[in-house]
């Protein structure tokens, strides 16, 4: 980049080093793989993918279009009804790990008086349709009818806390195609697991096998106390970087070599380059940092909040920062200037 912009321009060998090793020292104390807790760090992942679902992914609850006409009746004596119940979702499973698995069934509900004119409703299932896939279980996977799923509250302090609810499975299948959904869950349970053999082949999806269903990410160390001390908004956290551009004293123009103009050290308009600056060069400083900030004039989230820096969204940008004074003095040191 100083290339491109001035091609006299030199990069400054000793502070570039310096700067590389406090810059990745620093960066390793905000970011770390699973941010510090793999838990966690997974329940987030989960509830994230969980959260962006579309529709037909998390809800297939709508009925074929010919059995809508005829979805129910009731001839008083005797009735009938059609359920559909279907989604996919990722869950834990009791070993702690996490499975995405999906359960599709339609069934017919008839029912009949249990008195002839009079009582209650006894309901017969039959089943019509029904599927069942998940990956990376093996043959070994019950279908539950209810999973449990830890997510975040909307982050107003820094670790934020977890909540964890107990969520209906597969749009609740279980319980409205009971008989269905065990035909979908133990029929041909060999071929139900979609990915299990590549996950376990050399290759293929084996770290996220190995991790237990949810791949190993980066993210912000939730045990920093930088972080904690700036409320989890890294924004004036990040680490910065520091750049030296010099210049040779003979090839930078001033109102001496490029005019002709002569003046002397006295002169309080003096505008010439001191010709005996230190190692003959030029040098000009300047520091940036990375921040995040959501533009909410074009991209408001739904829940109003003003979105805390993370790595899952795009909005991240570059600007320049002041140097502070022991940075200056260190710099100044470093460069043989004091």
């Amino acid at each position: 980049m100083v290339k491109l912009n001035d091609a006299n321009g030199q990069l400054n060998t000793i502070i570039m080093a310096t700067n590389l090793s406090s810059y990745f020292k620093n960066r390793g104390n905000l970011l770390q793989r699973w941010g510090g807790d793999k838990e966690q760090a997974q329940n987030r992942m989960a509830s994230m993918i969980n959260a962006s679902r579309d529709g037909f992914t998390s809800t297939r609850n709508n009925l074929p279009t010919p059995l809508l006409p005829v979805k129910s009746g009731n001839l008083y004596v005797t009735g009938w009804e059609f359920r559909r119940a279907g989604g996919s979702e990722i869950a834990k499973t009791s070993e702690g790990k996490f499975v995405w698995s999906g359960m599709d069934t339609l069934s017919l509900h008839v029912w009949a008086r249990k008195g002839i004119i009079l009582g209650g409703k006894k309901w017969i299932e039959i089943p019509l349709g029904y599927g069942a896939s998940q990956t990376g279980n093996g043959s070994n996977f019950s279908y539950p009818g209810q999973y449990l799923e830890k997510s975040s509250t909307p982050q107003t302090v820094f670790p934020s806390t977890e909540r964890t609810v107990n969520l209906p499975a597969y749009q609740d299948s279980r319980s409205q195609n009971a008989q269905g959904s065990n035909i979908a869950a133990f029929k041909n349970p060999g071929e139900q697991d979609s990915t299990g053999a590549s996950m376990r082949s050399v290759g293929g999806d084996a770290t996220r096998f190995s991790a237990g269903g949810i791949s190993r990410y980066w993210d912000f160390n939730r045990n920093s106390p930088q972080l904690k001390d700036a409320n989890g908004d890294p924004a004036d956290v990040m680490p910065s970087y520091v750049v030296v551009v010099e210049h040779d004293r003979q090839n930078v123009r001033d109102a001496s070599n490029a005019l002709g103009i002569k003046q002397s050290a006295q002169d309080k308009t003096n505008i010439s380059l001191a010709q005996d600056n230190p190692g003959k060069h030029i040098r000009s400083m300047a520091k940036a940092q990375a921040f995040f900030r959501r533009p909410a004039s074009l991209w408001q989230r739904a829940d109003a909040y003003d979105e805390r820096a993370n790595l899952f969204s795009p909005f991240w940008e570059a600007r320049l920062v002041d140097l502070n004074a022991r940075e200056r003095s260190l710099y100044a040191t470093l460069l043989g200037l004091q």
